[in-house]
């Protein structure tokens, strides 16, 4: 017995959620709820709440070939959940969100589909509208489900575009559009109002982008004082206003930082902010390593120019220091610029561990 085919199947796109897709099939062809597209394609319910969900049993009835659906798929197969993907870009499975959506209505009325980057966690808002995202109807109040009529249709029968969303600031959405656009495989724009190093985050992948916004936002949070590190939308305002007008508020994070520091603190800058410096540097989480070296660079910007205690590894000022305005200090201005004997300074340097693997 053959598959029955759905009446309607319009061809996924390149960039849509593929949760999304499985909606606007369920929409297009008149069904209350996406539910009954899966139990057609004989699908379990539970499978709808994990990445592992098989393309090819929904591409039997939607009609479409299998790759079109595995292009926006969430994991290379039911088998391999651990390995969650993004429209290809390889990611965590933290990373992403595939039970409780959210959204710009505005943006989907206009492109008439949901992109795939609004399953990122970190997606908290539109770069475009420059809004906060939807994730409550604005009729019942309720958090939206997958499982509903339409794309811009509550359970409940409510209009999502109803309602109007809060705003963000133009460096969040600067970020967040730096974000989108890395997901969605998007050219750099052409202006930065921001003043963002827009061009160095794209070059990152996915994964890394992902893991130097967590740092710098959770880092921003710690100097701040604040506890609240899992919150999505504190991480991306904060980590948005670290990259903004680069490399200035950058330095100035470590200078903050560095004010929480006992003033007896000496000895290397990279052991002295050893946690934020590690995170940044020498976590699995940004490979290739190359791709932070804009990061290093102003760090080596701020050990050098901004911060009057420790110093920095020879090896890492002679890989990055050309590009830093000021030289590294010899042994000899070192121990004038702190008031010390050159002796002090010749035994610091010998007691410090060098930097391996830079």
């Amino acid at each position: 017995m053959s598959t029955p085919l759905l009446v309607r199947h319009p061809t996924p796109h390149r960039t849509e959620s593929l949760l999304g897709y499985v909606l606007r099939l369920s929409e297009n062809n008149g069904y209350p709820s996406p539910w009954s597209v899966y139990r057609l394609a004989g699908m379990r319910q539970n499978e709808m709440r994990t990445t592992g969900i098989r393309v090819e049993s929904l591409a039997k009835i939607a009609g479409c070939p299998v790759s079109q659906l595995d292009g926006i798929a969430f994991a290379q197969s039911a088998n391999h959940q651990r390995c969650s993907r993004l429209l290809g870009h390889r990611l965590v499975p933290t990373d992403l969100n595939v039970t409780k959506p959210k959204l710009c209505p505005q943006c989907v009325s206009e492109k008439g589909f949901i992109e795939a980057h609004w399953h990122l966690e970190i997606m908290v808002a539109c770069p475009i509208h420059q809004c906060l995202a939807l994730s409550t109807c604005p009729k019942c109040g309720k958090r939206l489900s997958w499982f509903r009529p339409g794309l811009l249709e509550c359970k409940c029968g409510g209009n999502l575009q109803d309602g109007e969303l809060p705003s963000i600031s133009l460096s969040e959405a600067s970020l967040l559009d730096a974000i989108r656009r890395t997901v969605l495989a998007l050219p750099v724009p052409a202006e930065n109002l921001a003043s963002l190093p827009q061009d160095q985050l794209m070059k990152m992948s996915l994964h890394s982008l992902l893991a130097v916004v967590h740092t710098l936002g959770k880092h921003r949070m710690i100097a701040n004082r604040s506890t609240s590190w899992n919150d999505k939308r504190r991480a991306v305002e904060k980590a948005s206003h670290v990259l903004m007008n680069w490399p200035q508020h950058f330095i100035e994070l470590f200078v903050d930082i560095g004010q929480r520091l006992p003033v007896t603190t000496a000895g290397g800058v990279r052991k002295q902010f050893a946690s934020i410096y590690h995170a940044l540097f020498k976590s699995e989480a940004i490979r290739p390593r190359e791709d932070a070296d804009f990061l290093k660079v102003a760090f080596l910007d701020f050990a050098m120019n901004h911060w009057g205690r420790g110093f920095v590894d020879r090896k890492l000022v002679k890989v990055l220091g050309t590009n830093v305005a000021k030289r590294y200090l010899t042994q000899t201005e070192f121990a004038t610029q702190i008031g010390v004997e050159q002796s002090t300074v010749a035994r610091l340097l010998r007691s410090q561990k060098p930097l391996r693997g830079e």
